[in-house]
């Protein structure tokens, strides 16, 4: 088991590898995502069922709205989202991301 946790963080710095090992051993999750700097999708899975969430990292262009998850109009804390279970980032074309961003910055979403 911790093998194959260890071959999907392979190219993760140790912080990130710990942060993994501790919240598969445990079950409990700090409620920030692998790269809390950056802004990007997240799988994670709470009462709601797993769904698609915006972290507002440290390069989110509004400094009072960083280090806050972003479910379409609602905003949730670390706090919030830490009862849930973290997946990982979604893998999604730059392109598509940009898009879904703009959109939240728009309020379209």
């Amino acid at each position: 088991m911790l093998e194959g946790l260890i071959r999907r963080h392979h190219r993760c710095s140790l912080q990130q590898l710990w942060k993994a090992i501790t919240m598969y051993d445990t079950g409990v999750w700090d409620g920030y995502p692998d790269d809390p700097q950056k802004s990007d999708w997240h799988w994670v899975e709470g009462a709601d069922g797993l769904r698609p969430l915006l972290w507002r990292g440290d390069d989110w262009p509004e400094p009072v709205d960083r280090g806050e998850w972003q479910d379409g109009f609602a905003v949730l804390s670390v706090h919030d989202v830490s009862r849930g279970r973290y997946h990982g980032p979604i893998a999604m074309q730059p392109r598509l991301a940009a898009l879904f961003r703009m959109r939240v910055l728009t309020g379209a979403i």
